[in-house]
């Protein structure tokens, strides 16, 4: 996907991977960021993974900005807009990838 976890090994099947676009991130250069791993815990979670900033990541971000905008309009007692996305919509834009 066009959405990586920096911090270990490039997954060949991150977009591009074949053009080798991820030779020149530094991380690529780093020992500690080498192996599945890298400098992650196995089985620590997506939460605690350190992400590229992408079109997911930046509509995620919009998205968590409208539900708190919508929280406190509600907390103020003012119209909120009809429709807003549950937190688990949102990991799904922010990870789909």
């Amino acid at each position: 996907g066009d959405t990586f976890v920096l911090g270990c090994d490039f997954d060949p099947a991150n977009i591009f991977s074949e053009r080798h676009f991820y030779s020149q991130n530094p991380d690529s250069m780093c020992p500690a960021y080498q192996g599945k791993c890298g400098m992650y815990s196995k089985h620590c979670g997506f939460k605690n993974c350190l992400l590229s900033f992408g079109h997911d990541e930046y509509l995620a971000l919009v998205l968590e900005g409208h539900a708190s905008d919508v929280q406190k309009l509600r907390e103020a007692g003012e119209p909120v807009p009809c429709k807003s996305l549950p937190p688990e919509a949102i990991y799904m834009i922010r990870f789909h990838s």
